[in-house]
């Protein structure tokens, strides 16, 4: 029987602030997500708790590992091993295997060094029934004191945009919409008012589309969904949905990237410049909903004379945000 405890916290508080407290649990392992924002503060962290408990042992996964892991390992020889991929269906296995000898090394996903430092890669998982899945917010684990929750509705993205870790090779898996309900419904009893989706795409599929916004009103305007957006996909359809719907009732996340057709070809994306104008000005001027838009600074070609005109584009738009972040 394993005991698990969570460590969570901003990266405001400190190294010292999380060494501290994983010395006072006193674990006999960790496992932590990497992503580029916390990578540094992670692995100070954990250095120095293993530099404690030289018998620690520390496992990772997260986005910063969805290459080739062998010179983290080597670089790091006080993590045991990295995961890959999606890991739902694997933690299980991994959790009954842990006291076996380190058996789950050969499970799907798992990249180590052996005692000869040679690199093992056992590849990409990949969720095989993303239906079957359980839902997170039946986790014992589930954090309801956010004031927002996430929610997986469909996993993968059509698009193959070469910046985006969603633009693999991944088949899309969407959820029936009527088995969201049940789960929004007990959102909303928690006192949930902020549902950000994660889907790539909201409006990819418009009738799948038609029928999410269907079952967002039936919470008259109480509840706010976030949904990222295409807005090169915006058509006669959607703007009929969406004109039904009460005023806050959705957050729109327009990724734009750049207003530059051939910068967007390099990356693997594929829009029109003027569709995206138009969704984007259809968006911002219909006043219901706040509309937060993107560029991306350093994508191939993209001068920096052309953001700021691509800026200045959006600014005669007058979305609610403007965000302009660098390429990560």
């Amino acid at each position: 029987m394993h005991q698990w405890q969570i460590l969570s916290g901003s990266l405001k508080l400190g190294a010292s602030w999380f060494v501290q407290r994983i010395n006072n649990m006193s674990p006999d392992l960790v496992l932590s997500t990497l992503w580029l924002f916390n990578h540094t503060m992670v692995m100070e962290v954990l250095a120095k708790a293993h530099a404690l408990n030289p018998e620690l042992r520390i496992i990772l996964g997260g986005p910063e590992f969805l290459g080739d892991n062998n010179f983290f390992l080597a670089s790091n020889p006080f993590v045991e091993s990295v995961f890959r991929g999606e890991g739902e269906e694997m933690f299980p296995q991994f959790v009954k295997s842990l006291g076996n000898n380190r058996d789950y090394l050969k499970l799907q996903g798992f990249c180590s060094l052996d005692s000869k430092g040679n690199y093992i890669d056992n590849g990409y998982s990949k969720v095989n029934s993303f239906n079957s899945l359980a839902y997170p917010e039946k986790s014992f684990f589930f954090n309801w004191e956010k004031p927002f929750v996430q929610l997986e509705t469909s996993r993968g993205c059509f698009n193959k945009c070469a910046f985006c870790i969603s633009g693999n090779s991944r088949n899309i898996d969407e959820l029936p919409v009527k088995s969201l309900k049940p789960r929004i419904n007990l959102m909303y009893e928690k006192g949930i008012r902020e549902i950000r989706i994660l889907d790539r795409t909201f409006n990819a599929n418009i009738k799948r589309t038609l029928e999410l916004i269907q079952l967002f009103n039936e919470f008259k305007g109480e509840v706010e969904f976030h949904t990222e957006i295409h807005p090169s996909f915006i058509n006669a359809k959607f703007m009929e949905a969406i004109e039904t719907t009460r005023h806050g009732t959705m957050h729109f996340e327009a990724g734009i990237q750049s207003l530059r057709e051939n910068v967007l070809l390099k990356c693997n994306r594929y829009d029109k410049q003027q569709e995206t104008l138009e969704g984007i000005t259809y968006l911002s001027n219909l006043g219901k909903h706040e509309v937060h838009t993107d560029l991306i600074a350093g994508l191939p070609d993209y001068s920096f004379n052309e953001l700021i005109e691509d800026l200045n584009v959006l600014v005669g738009i007058f979305p609610g945000e403007i965000q302009l972040e660098s390429l990560k």
